[in-house]
């Protein structure tokens, strides 16, 4: 019965919407004969008559013209572009094997489709009809980043969790609550743009109007929100039943280090190569990830980021409990006495090992997204790609300090340019010199003490302006690394430890260059 009733009131929402946009449109058309019976219904009608029914006409227009530009929208939702590739039983049998037996264990049917994406997510999408009420094609998205990083049974949990959604009359609620949220969060946004482009020509009325919708959005968010929050929960149970309470949340805790982590690959390795027109072979965009994941130092990373106690607050508006209170529920059901699988240790021990031919599905999305992002991109090993991006971006860094001391020098400076500037006594001009840097802008900081921020943007320069000038002369090499950030600087006799020391003792009360001139020599 509760069921039904939470079933009844999001129809009802959904209802009420375009019981809405038809109440609108019958009021303003009664409102309009009411007021012309008035203006017109005498033959002493005055002069303004003319005028006021032609403002009448006016805000009808606007009023109709937002009303059925919201109600259009609509019932026209647009599906949300499919990304990645399909796979069918005979590509990935595996998958597909433990998909379906999953579904099984649900009590679901399983999807007609399943599409690799490069993504850390998993989903079930199903284009239902009648609001949501009537299945239509299900579709299941898998995320081989995802598979990367979580053991198979963590793996089975989330797909089970997806599958969930879907597996009786509860879970059933999560499409025709969604298509509500879709329907109406549709309708406001063209609302939205209709009204608030500025410039624009605003029908009268139609600003009145607009905050009618937003005000109903806003109760239809609430409502579907809270209900998107309970199938959360109950499709943990599901997953925490179909892979064990143990994986169920280990998989949820390892879920935003993994997220992070990918973010922060894409960024620092594929971006910053994309930067420089270059990037690595397709199979390893998404092949970096795993070796990426696999890195020692980046292992410890992740596993301080799942152990940290992140403290998230419920928010109205959240179409999902915070993963805290969502790891906390699955621990307090009973114990299944399954054990935890084994840590992901190494690729053989990840859900990626499930995939059959993994250079031809790393290859296929690898090549989707180097075209999707960049165009006319040079392939080139992660070798090369560090060393460009390190250097491309050390000469962007200390382009600001060398254009200085060109200035200062009348002639393209080099480093020993600088130095021959401190020991002449002349490092006060120069961060007189320097613009004000945007913290202490931002601060407000005084005249005083802004000398001190200037120094630590002139150690970072400085750093910049080093390696630029070291690695092309061969003095220092740039290797690439997945612990580090832009590569590895190795300097010839180790001496990578004395250049950031030399660059230390350029900004203290007493400068000194001995240090500096062993690693940048004139």
């Amino acid at each position: 019965m509760a069921t039904l009733g939470r079933a009844a009131k999001i129809v009802a929402l959904l209802l009420g919407f375009y019981l809405l946009c038809l109440l609108l449109l019958v009021g303003m058309v009664v409102l309009d004969v009411f007021a012309f019976k008035l203006l017109f219904g005498t033959t002493n009608a005055g002069w303004h008559a003319p005028k006021l029914a032609l403002v009448l006409l006016a805000a009808t227009v606007g009023i109709f013209i937002v009303v059925v530009r919201g109600l259009f929208v609509s019932v026209r939702v647009r599906r949300k572009d499919l990304t990645g590739i399909p796979v069918g039983p005979a590509d990935q049998p595996e998958l597909w094997r433990r998909v379906n037996a999953l579904a099984e264990v649900v009590g679901t049917r399983p999807p007609a489709e399943i599409r690799l994406v490069p993504e850390v997510n998993a989903a079930v999408l199903e284009h239902a009809h009648l609001m949501g009420l009537l299945p239509g094609k299900r579709r299941m998205m898998v995320g081989v980043p995802l598979m990367q990083a979580l053991t198979v049974p963590e793996l089975e949990a989330v797909l089970a969790h997806e599958l969930g959604h879907y597996s009786d009359r509860h879970s059933r609620l999560a499409p025709l609550a969604g298509r509500a949220r879709a329907g109406v969060m549709a309708a406001m946004q063209a609302v939205s743009k209709q009204v608030g482009k500025s410039g624009k020509f605003q029908w009268p009325g139609s600003q009145i109007y607009a905050e009618l919708f937003r005000a109903y959005a806003i109760l239809v968010l609430k409502q579907t929100f809270a209900i998107s929050r309970e199938q959360e929960y109950a499709a943990d149970r599901i997953a925490a039943t179909a892979g064990g309470r143990e994986n169920a949340a280990s998989a949820l805790r390892k879920l935003p280090a993994t997220d992070a982590a990918y973010d922060l690959y894409l960024n620092e390795f594929i971006g910053r190569g994309l930067a420089r027109k270059l990037a690595p072979p397709p199979v390893e965009v998404l092949g970096g990830f795993g070796e990426f994941l696999a890195d020692p130092e980046r292992a410890k990373q992740m596993a301080k980021f799942d152990d940290a106690d992140d403290e998230q607050e419920a928010h109205a508006f959240d179409s999902h409990p915070p993963i805290p209170d969502r790891i906390a529920a699955i621990m307090a059901l009973p114990d299944d006495g399954r054990a935890p699988a084994p840590a992901a240790d190494g690729p053989p021990t990840r859900a990626f090992a499930l995939l059959a031919n993994p250079y031809a599905v790393l290859t296929a999305l690898g090549q989707q997204m180097l075209r999707e992002h960049v165009a006319g991109a040079q392939i080139a090993d992660w070798e090369t790609i560090a060393r460009t991006a390190r250097i491309g971006s050390a000469q962007e860094n200390s382009q600001p300090i060398v254009h200085l001391v060109s200035t200062m020098i009348g002639r393209p400076a080099r480093f020993t340019d600088f130095l021959a500037l401190v020991e002449a006594g002349r490092l006060p001009e120069i961060l007189d010199r320097m613009d004000h840097t945007e913290t202490a802008r931002k601060l407000n900081v005084p005249p005083p003490a802004q000398r001190e921020f200037k120094k630590n943007a002139l150690g970072r320069m400085l750093a910049a302006w080093a390696v630029f000038e070291l690695v092309p002369s061969g003095r220092a090499t740039i290797r690439h690394s997945w612990s580090g950030f832009g590569g590895e600087m190795q300097l010839a006799g180790g001496q990578e430890k004395t250049l950031g020391e030399g660059v230390e003792a350029l900004l203290t009360m007493w400068p000194d260059t001995a240090l500096i001139r062993q690693v940048v020599p004139a």
